[in-house]
Order: structure tokens, then C-alpha cells, then sequence
């Protein structure tokens, strides 16, 4: 997704809840009122196949979820005359393209012709055939994509774009007459994202059809991660895609038919496996980059022709700019991983050599002359992804990997996305030693090759089993290598490192996310559509933040060797598997052989927040043996005076302030030095101890090992009765959190 727009609402988010948690760090926590249990889980509604309707109003969003699963066929060949470089991997694509199209610079036009194959791998008969045409999203204001935006009063028409299929063949049939854009329950009445072509006869099971849509695709000025800038072309999602044809069951659709939703602000792709043919015509000073391999390149006289191949990818993407520098490098696994490394990495995995074994990858930066970057930086970022995520989850199958920076004035427009084979990035003219938001950046669009672009969620639907999953794995890989990463305050040239120059421990990005759990603003269940968010905000919250806090709980929940071995596990399976969150829930199962509802229904399909508060240790005499007590005689009136036994007695209680159950470890230490801990499982609304004639209670700790990032309050986590002098330290560690937190969070502005 494009990280800059999340950064953005994510500064703010952190900004107000550093500044909170400054002002609001009371040395003895007071009792809160209860937030009120938590919302039940949303009931499934009927499957998310788009079915055409008539015109109807756009409707107010739904946080209900489909879950579905993605059938799985075997690898199509392409055509014989295709000159390809084989892979190693076996792959299920259930598409081929071939596409040839021209650039005109000019016109600002893509225009050509996209010949696909699809085969039919499902059990059911096909009466139809669904495709996306993104870029109508910004051809009017009736569009869903801009009805949801709210922001399109006087847009300039230079943002505006289409895809206009001018004809389209199916089985060398002309059907253009028949095809029509439809607008499901989630439409807006006017938009044209989806085009419908009725079948003349149905697609049986394992029969294949061949389709031929003639189209021309104007291009907006940089919008929404598409477009040019001056002479700079970037294409992505810009050529009519089919959608995928899901079965009954599958990823828990309830009927057959087709996914292939409209267009929203908020929500990214879902497609099919394919096998890619392009060939470009573009003015022959144009350098071009691209999903896939270069194969061939034919002067044409005053333009040139250009083909590009890739095999297994749901999704092909390409630039071209007469402006662009080119820089290549090769991973090469037996220099940039140690033998020791292939068998610690066997030893976890309990896999054979060949099974992990990494293979070469050309590595291409591409960026735009006026740009002046660190190209070594780049090269060495990159390098460590293909290493450590291709032990982690598997060899990197693709010959070739690209690095894009957009120009400078269009960095929040096209940089930091994910295509197959290809990652955009952004240029940061002053990127001092330790500032290493260049590297995560790097790692965290390359991340996106596996959990995006080879397992392949549905981003439709469930964003977070992409965008969570890799923030929560390139954040590691970055703390991993690089260490807390230094906050840098500043402008142009002069940039101070303020938390090294103040003397402060660096914060992880993972502390940085558990600031902002305490705003109300998003708390919505992680597991909601991406169109069904309340706000952008909301959704980029729960589908990085949240989730990637989510994954971390579930890595010290199990252990960092389970956890791996579960992220290996999932990766093999599912590569080009298209998986849901119900899929990872049962395979968590399978790996742990325990139930992990008690962990993934309140986390990921709930509303609410863990917020556990330790109250004032409570101290009062009680007197027993006091009032009518039995004797041999019969019950009998004590002297209150002298016969009651007066005892001290302590209460130490804690109280879940938030709305979800998680189970807590509790920690007493007693003046002598003695701890008792305990455990309590969360699901009353407090927590109670009584200690009689026992030494003195100078702490009570819930969670005393920090086990549960997703407390949205941890400074409450703890009430002490030591001395005023550890009391006054207790308080300068919390401004000092707080106030690290404050810089760090504008440091992110700049």
C-alpha cells in the first residue's frame, strides 16, 4: 500500500498520543470508568460475488467479513513461441496474458490489445466472465472509488483517467455488444470498475476460452499510485484484469461466482496467478522497467518495441521515462549467505538443504536523474531482504527484482507500493548514517514480494493479512540489523539526531505503535473489510498498526522458534494459495495442537482494547472471633474488647478497563523482598488478593514481563508503595517514555 499516506495519518495518531501520555502519567494510577464490554462478533453476510443489479444508491459501509479460500490448478504453459527463463518453483496460474500496447506520450494514452487465455479450474459451470477496469475509477464523480473519497469537488481534470474496451472477441466471437459495466451491493449506481461479458455458451470445468479486448487507457497526472509526471510513466493497474472465480467453500464463500468488487479508496487487489507476455512501443530514448525479464528489443525507427516475460505473478506493472538511471547488481547466495547460516536455518526448519537453498537475483535501481541517492544503501537493504526473507520464508522465486523512485513531487502519489517483482520507494534528498527509514522502507516493500505478491490475500477483504504481516516482519528485520532507529529533527541539510543527542535509548517501531492503541478513534475489529472502515485512518490503523501488535503478541505467546517455523509453514503452503486469516487461525492450530480461538476472536474479530490498571493497595483491621461464636454451651456473645483477634489485612486488586479478554500474569512483591505471581485469566471485570498478618505490599504488577503489546495503557500497569525517593525515579522514567515518544513522533514529520 502506499506507506507515505499511512505515514502521514500515523504522525499525527502517535503525535497526540505521545503528548497525552506526557501530560497523563499519574505515579498512582486512579480508577477509570470501564469502557463497556465488547461488541460480538459481526454475522457473516452472503458471499462478496460481485451480482450485477440494477442502479441503486451507494450504501453505507458494512465491517461484516467473507472469508473465503482460493482453488489452487496446475501451471498453464505459455505459448511455445515464447522465449521464457524457466523457474524452478511449480506454479499455478490459471491465466495467460499477452498484451501489446504502445505508449504515446503525448496523449498521455495507453492503447493496445490484451489477449489472455483463462482456464477454468473450478468444478462449476461459468456462465460469464468478470474483469476490473481500475482506472475508471477516476473517469467521473459517479464513480464509487471518488463517491467514498469525498474529495471531488473541483478536481482537476488532468486527474482524471479511464480504461474504454473498444471491442472485445471471446473465442473469436465479437461480444462487444453485450459486455456492460455492473454494479453490485457495493457499487455506486454510476461506476464502471467491473465489466461484465456474457459467455454465447458456459465454460465447463477444465475448458479454457480465449478472450481479446482491444482498449485505450488515459492516464491521470499522478493520482492514487498511477500516471506521469512530466515525461515520467508509471503503469499500474492499467490494463483490464480478470477477477477470480471462487468456488462454493472457498475462502468460506457460501455460493460460486465471481470476486471482482469495485474500486474503493481504501482497498488494494485481488487477482488471479498468470503467466505475463507485455510488449511495449515507446520514443527510443524511453528506458523502461517492469514486472518481469526482458526478452527482446526491436527497433522500430522512431519508436522502439520492448518485451518483457514473468511467470506467476497476479499483477504486471512497468515504467518508462527518457529521465531514468539504471543500476544493477547480482544477489548471489553463496557469497551473501554463510554455510553456518543454511544450517541453522535447516536446524528449525527441519528441511533438507535443497529446501532452502536461495538462488541469484539481478537486482535493478532504477531513478530519475536529478536524484543523487545512495546507491550502495539501496543495494545492500535489498540484498539483506532476498537473504533473510528467503530463509525465513522461502528462496525468492524471480529472476529479476526492481527498486523505483518516483520524482521527488510525486513520492506520496507513486512511492512505497508493491508490484510483482517490482517495489516503489521515495527519495529522501538527506539520509544521514543512522537514519535508517531508507532501509526499513526497503525491506518493508520487499517484504510485500511474499505476503502480497506470492501468498496473495485478498486485499479486498482482509488487507491486514498483507500490510500487517509485513510491517510486523520487515519492523523485525530492521530492529534485527539496524537496532532502534535514531529520530532525526530538522530541515534540508541540517538533520540532529535527537534521541542520540539527548542521551535517550532508541524506541523500536514497535513501541512507537503501542503509543497510539490508547485514541478511541479506530477501534474497529482488525478482521473489516477495507472498504467497511470508517475512516482511512481506521483502516491503515488496524491493517499495519494493530496487526503488526497482534503478530507480536502471537510471537511471545508461542516462542520465537514455534512462531518461525509457523511463518515457514504458512509461506510454503500457501505460496500462491491466496489464503485467509480462517486459513493462518488453522494452520496456527495445527503447528501449537491447541485451540487458538481464545487468541484470534478477540483479536482479530472483536472490538476493543486490552487495559489492565492495578489499583492503590487497600489496608484496613479486621477483627474475628467477634459476635456470637459457638461453644460447647451454645452460641455465646464475645467481648468485642478482648476476646476479638484484630489482623491487617491488604487488597491488592487489578481492573480491566478494556473490552477484550486476554489472559494476564500477576506479580506482588512483599517489603521482605518475597514476589508471588499469579495468573489470572481477564474475563471478570477486576482481579482480587487478600493478604492477612502478612508483610508489608510495596508493588502489584499486572503483566510484569511486558508480555502484552497490546495494552493500550502500560503505564497503568503497576501501583508502588516504595519510597518517595524510587517513586520520583518511577515518575522521571515515564516522562522520559513519554517525552521520547513526542520526538520520535516529529521526527516523522520530516
Amino acid at each position: 500500500m502506499g506507506i507515505w499516506k499511512f505515514s502521514r495519518w500515523l504522525f499525527f495518531g502517535i503525535c497526540f498520543s505521545s503528548l497525552a501520555q506526557v501530560v497523563s502519567l499519574p505515579l498512582t494510577p486512579a480508577t477509570q470508568e470501564p469502557t463497556g464490554q465488547g461488541t460480538p462478533a459481526q454475522t457473516e453476510p452472503e458471499p462478496s460475488s460481485q451480482v450485477p443489479s440494477s442502479e441503486q444508491a451507494l450504501p453505507e459501509p458494512s465491517s461484516s467479513q467473507v472469508e473465503t479460500e482460493y482453488p489452487t490448478g496446475g501451471p498453464l504453459p505459455l505459448d511455445p513461441g515464447l522465449p521464457v527463463r524457466s523457474m524452478e518453483t511449480s506454479l499455478p496460474p490459471v491465466v495467460d496474458y499477452d498484451i501489446q500496447v504502445r505508449l504515446d506520450p503525448e496523449a498521455k494514452t495507453i492503447t493496445g490489445i490484451v489477449r489472455l487465455v483463462y482456464t477454468n479450474h473450478a468444478p462449476d459451470i461459468i456462465p460469464d466472465l468478470y474483469f476490473h477496469t481500475y482506472l475508471n475509477a477516476f473517469k467521473n464523480n459517479l464513480s464509487t472509488y471518488m463517491l467514498e473519497s469525498r474529495n471531488t469537488a473541483g478536481m482537476a481534470n488532468e486527474k482524471r483517467g479511464y480504461s474504454h474496451i473498444r471491442s472485445a472477441m471471446v473465442n473469436g466471437e465479437d461480444l462487444s455488444a453485450s459486455m456492460a459495466y455492473v454494479q453490485g451491493p457495493m457499487s455506486a449506481a454510476g461506476d464502471q470498475t467491473v465489466l461484465r461479458i456474457p459467455l454465447t455458451g458456459p465454460l465447463m470445468p477444465g475448458e479454457s476460452v480465449t478472450v481479446e479486448l482491444d482498449f485505450q487507457a488515459k492516464l491521470p497526472r499522478a493520482f492514487e499510485r498511477t500516471g506521469y509526471s512530466g515525461d515520467f510513466y508509471f503503469l499500474a493497474q492499467w490494463f483490464p484484469k480478470i477477477g477470480v472465480w471462487e468456488t462454493r467453500g472457498m475462502r468460506g464463500a457460501k455460493r460460486s461466482g465471481w470476486n471482482c468488487l469495485p474500486y474503493h479508496p481504501y482497498t488494494e487487489y485481488y487477482a488471479n496467478f498468470g503467466n505475463y507476455r507485455v510488449s511495449i512501443t515507446v520514443p527510443p530514448e524511453y528506458l523502461v522497467g517492469a514486472s518481469g525479464s526482458l526478452v527482446g528489443e526491436e527497433n522500430l525507427g522512431t519508436e522502439k518495441r520492448l518485451s518483457f516475460v514473468q511467470q506467476g505473478v497476479h499483477d504486471f506493472a512497468l515504467v518508462a521515462s527518457p529521465d531514468l538511471v539504471r543500476h544493477e547488481r547480482i544477489f548471489e547466495p553463496t557469497v551473501e549467505v554463510p554455510l553456518g547460516v543454511y544450517q541453522e536455518t535447516m536446524a528449525l526448519f527441519g528441511l533438507p538443504r535443497n529446501a532452502i537453498q536461495l538462488k541469484p537475483v539481478t537486482m535493478v535501481f532504477l531513478h530519475p536523474k536529478n536524484q543523487k541517492p545512495n546507491v550502495d544503501r539501496h543495494f545492500q537493504a535489498l540484498a539483506l531482504g532476498l537473504k533473510e526473507l528467503g530463509l525465513l520464508l522461502g528462496a525468492y522465486p524471480y529472476e529479476t527484482i526492481t527498486m523505483l523512485n518516483p520524482p521527488d513531487s510525486d513520492r506520496g502519489s507513486m512511492g512505497g507500493m508493491e508490484y510483482p517483482a517490482l517495489i516503489t520507494l521515495g527519495y529522501k534528498r538527506h539520509n544521514p548514517a543512522l537514519d535508517y527509514d531508507l532501509e526499513n522502507l526497503i525491506l518493508h516493500e520487499f517484504a510485500h514480494q511474499y505476503f502480497y505478491g506470492l501468498i496473495a490475500s485478498n486485499e479486498f477483504e482482509e488487507a491486514f493479512m498483507d500490510e500487517g504481516f509485513t510491517t510486523y516482519i520487515s519492523d523485525k528485520l530492521t530492529e534485527k540489523h539496524y537496532g532502534g532507529m535514531a529520530r532525526f529533527v530538522g530541515a534540508f541539510a541540517f538533520q540532529v539526531p535527537v534521541s542520540d543527542w539527548l542521551g535517550l535509548p532508541r524506541l523500536s517501531n514497535l513501541e512507537a505503535y503501542q503509543s497510539s492503541l490508547r485514541s478511541k478513534r479506530f477501534e474497529e475489529p482488525i478482521a473489516t473489510p477495507g472498504w467497511a472502515y470508517f475512516t482511512h485512518g481506521s483502516y491503515g490503523f488496524n491493517s499495519y498498526t494493530k496487526t503488526a501488535l497482534a503478530l507480536n503478541q502471537l510471537e511471545r505467546e508461542l516462542g520465537w522458534e514455534t512462531m518461525g517455523q509457523l511463518l515457514r509453514t504458512y509461506a510454503d503452503r500457501y505460496r500462491f494459495g491466496h489464503p485467509s486469516l480462517r486459513d493462518f487461525q488453522n494452520l496456527t492450530e495445527e503447528v501449537t495442537g491447541q485451540s487458538m480461538a481464545w487468541f484470534f476472536d478477540p483479536i482479530f474479530r472483536q472490538v476493543g482494547k486490552v487495559d489492565y490498571e492495578a489499583l492503590p493497595i487497600k489496608r484496613y483491621k479486621i477483627r474475628l472471633n467477634e459476635g456470637y461464636m459457638d461453644t460447647p454451651a451454645g452460641p455465646e456473645l464475645q467481648d468485642q474488647k478482648t476476646e476479638a483477634e484484630n489482623r491487617e489485612r491488604q487488597e491488592v486488586q487489578i481492573i480491566n478497563n478494556g473490552s477484550l479478554i486476554y489472559p494476564v500474569s500477576i506479580a506482588i512483591t512483599f517489603e521482605n523482598g518475597e514476589v508471588v505471581t499469579e495468573t489470572w485469566d481477564g474475563k471478570s471485570r477486576w482481579w482480587r488478593r487478600y493478604f492477612d498478618d502478612a508483610p508489608k505490599v510495596v508493588k502489584v504488577v499486572a503483566d510484569p514481563d511486558g508480555r502484552i503489546v497490546l495494552d493500550a495503557r502500560p503505564g497503568n500497569n503497576s501501583y508502588t508503595d516504595l519510597p518517595q525517593k524510587q517513586a520520583q525515579r518511577t515518575l522521571r522514567d515515564r516522562l522520559v517514555f513519554g517525552f521520547q515518544h513526542l520526538l520520535q513522533s516529529i521526527a516523522w514529520g520530516f
